[in-house]
């Protein structure tokens, strides 16, 4: 799915929900990837920064993926999904996921 996305021009956002018992992390991501988890940011604004600025830069990273803790952070994904909607920029080659485990 992944890499599916950084094949085409356009990676639109996604919310993907997947429920396993054991955390597993993704340790071989392709390029154009990173992996951040959302408990890495304090307030809502550093998340929209982060995702301004992923918009902004010219590195080779296209696709953020930012990690929920379901069980633990589970009340803040409506308001993530906002904040993922209402940052994106349609007409880039850069997205931003949220994946919930």
């Amino acid at each position: 799915m992944v890499q599916q996305a950084l094949e085409n021009d356009h990676i639109s956002p996604q919310i993907i929900y997947t429920y396993i018992q054991i955390f597993y992390r993704i340790e071989t991501l392709p390029n154009g990837v990173k992996e951040i988890n959302l408990s890495t940011f304090k307030t809502e604004l550093e998340l929209k920064n982060k995702i301004k600025d992923h918009y902004q830069q010219s590195n080779t990273i296209r696709l953020l993926l930012i990690r929920v803790d379901y069980h633990n952070e589970h009340q803040h994904i409506l308001s993530l999904k906002h904040v993922l909607l209402n940052e994106s920029i349609s007409k880039s080659n850069r997205g931003v996921w949220l994946t919930g485990t």
